[in-house]
């Protein structure tokens, strides 16, 4: 297969494959590419049950629950952000980990908080 060469303008020479135009990466990497939307599964649910959540109002929730939130959102869409970009460039294998870490250390503090924490009992 032949490279197409390109100059960014600064003097450097730019070496581009054909095969590495895929953006999605499907064609070339499928188990990396449905590892990667994978990974948005779970800030995608995040985001749905704090939105389902926000939906109720502080009058039924609680002004407490609602502003903590309220509080929570940013973080929760910027994670969700991450793992979007991470399902749309599979091949930044980098972010691919980023989200995965995070995705790893939320769960431990769900199941933490689940299962170990004996506040309430």
């Amino acid at each position: 297969m032949q490279s197409k060469e390109a100059s960014d303008g600064c003097g450097l020479l730019l070496v581009r494959c054909p095969s590495r135009d895929n953006v999605c990466g499907s064609a070339l990497y499928p188990a990396q590419a449905m590892a990667c939307w994978l990974l948005v599964v779970f800030p995608s649910a995040l985001c749905v049950g704090l939105f389902l959540d926000l939906a109720h109002g502080a009058q039924r929730l609680g002004q407490a629950s609602y502003s903590s939130d309220l509080r929570t959102l940013p973080y929760v869409l910027g994670f969700l952000v991450v793992a979007l970009i991470a399902a749309l460039r599979p091949r930044w294998a980098w972010l691919f980990w980023i989200g995965w870490v995070f995705s790893a250390l939320i769960c431990a503090v769900v199941v933490f908080l689940t299962y170990f924490w004996k506040v309430f009992s």
